[in-house]
């Protein structure tokens, strides 16, 4: 099937104005007849197999090699500041639960500056980094385009920067990146849950967050490219919000349902925009929609595990992930070359394993959701403490 697209009109909602795309189908399939999965009832011809699925459901580890870090207990009393893009999503709970434990263990002061999703609020975040001299600065979900003034502001003040969730970042003897590939593999493996289940045909709506170019990258590079590139058979939706317009999400969700009735699954870019989904879906009693999420929070596994919409999450480990953050900031406050390609385990959850999992607060915070904690001995071992 050649692949359509159809731009529909932007349509007003609430205050809010929120686009709607449709794209029937996408691109051929190479190659002839694809191994079909046994997911769902589907009509379609799945590039997703089961054995792909049941790999993503036991876990892929984070980065295992962590070098030597010569002078790290010399960093004890200096301070780290963490500017995550909006401290109330419970996506950050588990990563400031790794960094206080990180920061901690090497003896550093861990002060938070939330972001609040507003560039200004980032860029004074910044601009008080920069004046205080600190040790490091580690920003979450958060590109340098959308605070210009402020990240200026920090390379000028010699401030060593971490981007975290940052794609595509060379690390330099001042900045370098933590998790950036898995912004896009996560929302990647949300796509192939849905081709796969639906044995690839699957009629999705996704809501993309377009925030900053981080989010829109994410999205463009994972969920939608492997619906094209994956799915002849996949019909595709797209709804876009920002983290200020969540509240309208779930008139956006119902009304693109109601222009296809026949929309089975929707997809959260991220786990944020779960609670909209359900809210429509619940409004509408759309028992027999699937709902996918990205990340792996409390809320959508316990979900996943009370059969309430949503049946699977990509998940990343948060805790670990703040672990290689204070120790990436480390590096760079010493004058020690960055660790590449710094990458945190993650998993896909659906209710083939949620069941096992401690789905409380305490468990989505140590990290235990995605294997043992021997990272930490690793990077507590490499800055040469016990």
């Amino acid at each position: 099937m050649s692949a359509q697209h159809r731009r529909l009109g932007a349509t007003a909602i609430a205050t809010a104005v929120v686009s709607v795309a449709l794209l029937a189908g996408c691109s051929s399939s190479p190659g002839g007849t694809a191994a079909s999965a046994s997911g769902g009832a589907g009509g379609g011809t799945s590039q997703v197999t089961t054995a792909m699925i049941d790999a993503l459901r036991q876990g892929t580890p984070g980065t295992s090699t962590i070098p030597d870090l010569p002078g790290a207990s010399t960093l004890a009393g200096k301070t780290i500041m963490y500017i995550p893009i909006v401290q109330a999503s419970p996506s950050f709970t588990p990563t400031i639960a790794g960094l206080k434990d990180a920061a901690a263990k090497l003896g550093v002061n861990l002060v938070i500056c939330d972001g609040g999703a507003n560039p200004s609020q980032i860029s004074s975040c910044l601009t008080q980094a920069s004046q205080q001299k600190l040790a490091a600065v580690i920003t979450d979900s958060i590109s340098p385009v959308l605070a210009g003034q402020g990240f200026a502001a920090l390379q000028a003040a010699g401030v060593p920067l971490v981007l975290g969730d940052e794609d595509n970042i060379e690390p330099t003897a001042t900045q370098a990146s933590v998790g950036g590939a898995f912004a896009i593999e996560f929302t990647k493996q949300a796509a192939q849950y849905a081709i796969w289940d639906s044995n690839g045909a699957a009629d999705a709506l996704l809501v993309q967050v377009t925030d900053d170019p981080v989010t829109t990258s994410s999205f463009e590079k994972g969920t939608l490219a492997t619906f094209t590139s994956q799915c002849p058979g996949c019909t595709t939706t797209v709804i876009q919000t920002t983290t200020g317009q969540l509240a309208q999400l779930p008139a956006a969700v119902s009304s693109a349902m109601i222009k296809d009735p026949d929309i089975n699954y929707v997809i959260g870019e991220f786990d944020s925009d779960v609670p909209g989904i359900i809210q429509a879906l619940s409004t509408s009693n759309s028992r027999s929609v699937k709902v996918i999420g990205a990340v792996g929070v409390l809320q959508s596994l316990q979900a996943i595990k009370a059969n309430q919409f949503v049946v699977a999450d990509a998940g990343v480990s948060g805790y670990e992930e703040g672990w290689q953050m204070v120790d990436q900031a480390a590096r760079l406050a010493l004058g020690v070359a960055a660790i590449p390609d710094y990458q945190p385990s993650s998993r896909l959850f659906d209710a083939t394993n949620v069941g096992d999992l401690n789905l409380t607060a305490e468990g989505a915070s140590d990290g235990s959701w995605f294997g043992d904690d021997s990272f930490k001995t690793r990077i507590v071992k490499a800055w040469g403490m016990q």
